[in-house]
């Protein structure tokens, strides 16, 4: 199932809901995204975010996290800490949060392929 171009339009406004280093370099971010439709997405895919302000840049960001791994609507980024993002990202800062977008993504395979030499 592809829903590049099924969610790929959706704007959302997104609140910080968890911040927590995961290296000197990587910021782990985790987002409730709002509205009535669950968020949903593929491994692999990215969003892009940006400061629910005006003509604010935004910035594209990989989904950290599997979609079972969390609850409706949550999703985890992970940033690098010189993203300028992160200076608007403080706990239950909104965000304005689009995609997802991507189409290179995990599909189960029917059986496992060993090469080895």
């Amino acid at each position: 199932m592809s829903l590049d171009g099924a969610m790929a339009d959706a704007t959302r406004r997104a609140r910080v809901i968890g911040r927590k280093a995961l290296s000197p370099r990587v910021t782990e971010l985790t987002l409730l995204v709002e509205g009535m439709e669950s968020f949903r997405w593929l491994p692999g895919q990215h969003v892009t975010l940006r400061p629910d302000l005006p003509e604010a840049e935004r910035s594209f960001f990989s989904i950290a996290a599997t979609p079972d791994e969390k609850p409706p609507n949550q999703v985890t980024l992970a940033a690098r800490n010189a993203s300028e993002l992160l200076g608007h990202a403080s706990l239950g800062a909104l965000l304005v949060l689009e995609g997802p977008f991507g189409a290179l993504t995990w599909h189960a395979a029917p059986g496992a392929l060993f090469v080895g030499a």
